[in-house]
């Protein structure tokens, strides 16, 4: 969706421009609430580059946190963490998507999860779409398996339990008064590049 921003943003523009020239004075208080809300809005997107990076946040609490030589699980077609000294861990990479989600698949991952003291999900990337896609009927590319794999990985019905989770959201703070809007369910390029939503699970 990014490429199409600045043509959105031409549009309103316009759209705004043409509405401020009727001369109603509803006209002038809806300039006005645009006006306003954008400027809200953008302050409280902005708000997110002056915090740590959750990816940053995320290594700083593997390094301490996660014995050196363990056995780390991360998904595929996703970011491996941490950002560095990750020769230090052993990364075992689950084929959550690209494969058929048969009892072959499941298989080799209940396999890896066995040999596993840790799973690392880096984004939203693969949980939030797949978890839709669960019906068969409906979809000629279905999940259901890995569906039930995130219900029961948060759960803590897989024998891991969160144990850290690092998140960045808009938001707008007046003194003691503050407004977080979770943004998660965004489109998956307005979150996983500059505040994914970071969640480590530990073996128990």
């Amino acid at each position: 969706m990014l490429p199409i921003y600045p043509f959105l943003t031409i549009m309103a523009g316009y759209g705004l421009f043409q509405i401020s020239n009727i001369k109603y004075q509803i006209t002038k208080l809806l300039t006005f609430s645009f006006l306003l809300f954008t400027f809200v809005w953008s302050y409280m997107f902005i708000n997110i580059y002056s915090q740590k990076h959750t990816r940053i946040s995320a290594t700083e609490w593997i390094l301490q946190n996660i014995p050196v030589g363990s056995r780390i699980a991360i998904e595929h077609w996703d970011d491996g963490l941490p950002l560095f000294a990750g020769e230090n861990y052993k990364h075992v990479e689950l084929p959550l998507y690209g494969q058929p989600d048969d009892e072959k698949k499941w298989q080799e991952i209940k396999e890896k999860l066995n040999s596993t003291e840790y799973i690392i999900i880096a984004s939203n990337r693969l949980y939030v779409p797949l978890q839709k896609l669960s019906d068969c009927k409906k979809y000629r590319a279905c999940y259901p398996k890995t569906a039930e794999y995130y219900r029961k990985l948060f759960n803590q019905q897989l024998g891991f339990k969160k144990v850290a989770e690092f998140a960045v959201y808009p938001k707008l703070e007046v003194g003691s008064w503050k407004l977080e809007v979770d943004d998660q369910s965004a489109d998956e390029s307005f979150t996983v590049y500059d505040h994914p939503k970071i969640m480590i699970f530990k073996k128990i």
